[in-house]
């Protein structure tokens, strides 16, 4: 008989509210038709909405791409990458090396690694060298850098430096993106700002949130996120504003 028990994990599970899969949400036409019909088809404009959805979808991925510049999965194919490089550097003809570019190849993995700011002590090294160099030939180009360092023999400048991940902070780009996209079709069709949130009564009556904020959960691709939080606060930072900022 086996005895042994089964273990349960202790890694906490995201709360339902925020687990949203990318396969759940809605599809460019759902949101255009759910826009519409928030707005009142007699009001809405199509086309006025399509832009807005346009816009926040090519904010939203170009956000999202810069993002994902630092992550764990960025930086592992950034290690093996050097690595290789650094292999095929040591083995191949020299001449062989320069035709490829392998030099100039890891010259700029190591400028790209010491811009990301979770790096171990060697990108240090890095950003020592390139300060002395500067220090001792002010105003020089890159491409200058890039001679002096080819030139430099292997064991008197800095190695390609090994990335240290760091922990992907929780981000709410997409989410405020989609509540300014809300707030420009509020704008639009002259909907009032209010931010109410759906609530359920005593009585067990229903009550929906506003257009704004049901706009905003639209934009974002969720029709049942409640983006309440990131609607107030554009409208308590368009109240602050100055005259002139709004």
């Amino acid at each position: 008989m086996n005895t042994q028990r089964a273990v349960k994990s202790t890694r906490r599970k995201p709360s339902a509210r925020h687990v949203v899969k990318s396969a759940e949400l809605l599809t460019r036409e759902q949101r255009v038709q759910k826009a519409v019909k928030i707005i009142g088809k007699g009001r809405a404009r199509r086309a006025d909405i399509e832009v807005e959805l346009f816009r926040f979808e090519q904010t939203r991925d170009t956000q999202a791409r810069i993002r994902s510049r630092g992550s764990k999965a960025t930086v592992r194919a950034l290690r093996t990458l050097g690595a290789a490089l650094r292999r095929a550097n040591a083995t191949l003809p020299y001449d062989f090396c320069l035709l490829l570019g392998i030099d100039q190849m890891i010259w700029n993995l190591e400028v790209y690694e010491a811009t990301l700011g979770n790096t171990v002590a060697s990108s240090e090294k890095l950003k020592e060298w390139l300060e002395d160099l500067e220090a001792k030939k002010p105003g020089m180009s890159a491409a200058d850098k890039w001679k002096e360092w080819l030139e430099t023999k292997p064991g008197e400048r800095p190695n390609l430096i090994d990335v240290k991940p760091g922990k992907p902070k929780p981000d709410a780009y997409a989410k405020r993106m989609a509540a300014l996209s809300a707030m420009a079709l509020c704008e639009t069709f002259g909907i009032a700002l209010t931010t109410t949130r759906a609530t359920i009564r005593k009585t067990g009556e229903k009550t929906k949130a506003s257009v704004f904020c049901r706009l905003a959960a639209v934009v974002y691709g969720n029709e049942n996120a409640d983006l309440q939080h990131y609607c107030r606060e554009l409208v308590q930072k368009r109240r602050s504003a100055k005259p002139g900022q709004r």
